[in-house]
């Protein structure tokens, strides 16, 4: 079964009206994502929105709460002493940055098969999950059935 999990940049998109285009996208992957059920976020990415949100963004708090209480039911990717280790582990011999790496991390834990970024690096997998970008990717290209 495919599993999604959506990096930050996605969901900020959702909530940044400035590219319309970006944001229409990004609100396609989570809607069609979440209907399907195979939507998965983790606490990394609670934290990074709300901050974005509100310091980038401008949102009021309570807007910015408000956005991150409706992920809350897909932020289920584990952030443990393991994913931690296996950060470590991928920043080290993939050469990516601590904060990617810690998702990633997050997103295997999960068991994702996908994991949704425009930060796309060179590698289009990583043990196993499919890197993707999902404003030049289309929906149906990995949302198969």
């Amino acid at each position: 079964m495919t599993k999604l999990f959506l990096d930050t940049s996605v969901v900020i998109y959702s909530l940044d009206p400035r590219d319309r285009t970006k944001q229409e996208k990004a609100l396609a992957w989570l809607s069609l994502a979440a209907s399907r059920g195979c939507l998965t976020i983790s606490p990394q990415v609670c934290a990074e929105t709300r901050s974005v949100a509100v310091r980038k963004l401008g949102l009021k708090h309570d807007v910015a709460r408000a956005a991150i209480e409706r992920l809350l039911p897909w932020c289920i990717a584990p952030m443990t002493a393991t994913e931690v280790q296996l950060a470590l582990d991928l920043a080290d011999s993939r050469k990516m940055s601590w904060w990617d790496a810690l998702m990633i991390s997050s997103a295997l834990g999960a068991g994702c098969t996908h994991f949704l970024t425009e930060d796309v690096q060179s590698a289009p997998e990583v043990d196993g999950m499919q890197i993707v970008d999902p404003f030049t990717t289309a929906l149906e290209a990995v949302l198969k059935g």
